[in-house]
């Protein structure tokens, strides 16, 4: 099979499920972990090895079934690096990133030294924080111990077995790490149920839900959980992603339940209200 035929029969099998702009970018990723190869630069008419064939057309079969590519292919990449993903584990975005960016200049020139990543999933913010900060001690926790397996298979993988990470399973909610943090971060679940409908269907049939949905009626109980242990420690940082439409009231209850505390709301590159940033400095 020639290129451009094995190009067209991925994009017809898949865009059904992804559309035509999206399968196209589909294919030029995977032909790309596939091969090595730029699909930008195609081999002319030179007739393409059978396993490679087979290799593109398996993984367009599973895209057409809804799945997302980074599940199909097992990774994706964040912050410079390449993390194993699985629907054990809920997929990094460039939103996180930005909110791993905004940690590093702020803290650039006094690193902290303890640091709790609530909700690590992948591990993604626990290690990318790991990367900036080397000599920080870092706390990931997670209530899914199926995720905190990929998360330490990402850290091993990419920082090594000589990190400085703690991973634990909690349920946040219900027991507070004991422990004084520095830094205090997460991208916490903050979509409410009754919203459902509003989530990506692909997103919605394949990401892990606890990772998705708030539990109970209350998008903001994690926020709340982060601001008491806030308070409790009289001093300290807390960074969260959060959702543009309770951006306001997320920084009003910070404003209200940590005492003296700076809070800063951010957007990211689109302009989206999307990252919150609170600093307690003694009571």
């Amino acid at each position: 099979m020639e290129f451009n035929e094995l190009r067209s029969r991925f994009i017809k099998t898949v865009s059904e499920a992804y559309g035509i702009g999206e399968a196209t970018a589909m294919f030029r990723e995977t032909f790309l972990h596939v091969t090595g190869k730029d699909p930008v630069h195609p081999l002319n008419h030179e007739p393409l090895l059978d396993p490679l064939v087979t290799d593109v057309l398996h993984i367009a079969t599973e895209l057409a079934k809804g799945k997302p590519l980074q599940y199909v292919l097992g990774f994706t990449h964040f912050y410079g690096m390449t993390f194993r993903v699985n629907p054990d584990v809920l997929i990094p975005r460039p939103e996180t990133e930005e909110l791993v960016a905004w940690i590093a200049h702020d803290f650039a020139a006094a690193p902290p030294a303890h640091i709790l990543d609530i909700g690590t999933g992948s591990g993604c913010i626990a290690i990318s924080l790991a990367k900036v900060f080397p000599d920080a001690h870092i706390t990931a926790l997670d209530k899914s111990e199926e995720a905190l397996t990929v998360a330490r298979q990402n850290a091993n993988e990419i920082l090594g077995n000589d990190h400085k990470i703690k991973w634990m399973v909690l349920d946040y909610l219900s027991q507070f790490p004991d422990k004084y943090f520095d830094l205090i971060v997460s991208n916490p679940p903050y979509i409410l149920l009754k919203d459902k409908n509003l989530v990506d269907s692909h997103v919605l049939a394949h990401e892990p839900s606890m990772a998705l949905f708030a539990p109970g009626d209350d998008g903001l109980i994690f926020y709340r959980r982060m601001a008491t242990q806030l308070q409790m420690q009289g001093n300290g940082s807390a960074y969260a992603e959060l959702h543009a439409g309770t951006a306001e009231q997320v920084r009003r209850m910070f404003k209200e339940q940590v005492t003296g505390a700076e809070v800063a709301l951010k957007p990211d590159m689109s302009g989206t209200l999307r990252m919150i940033r609170c600093i307690k400095k003694g009571n």
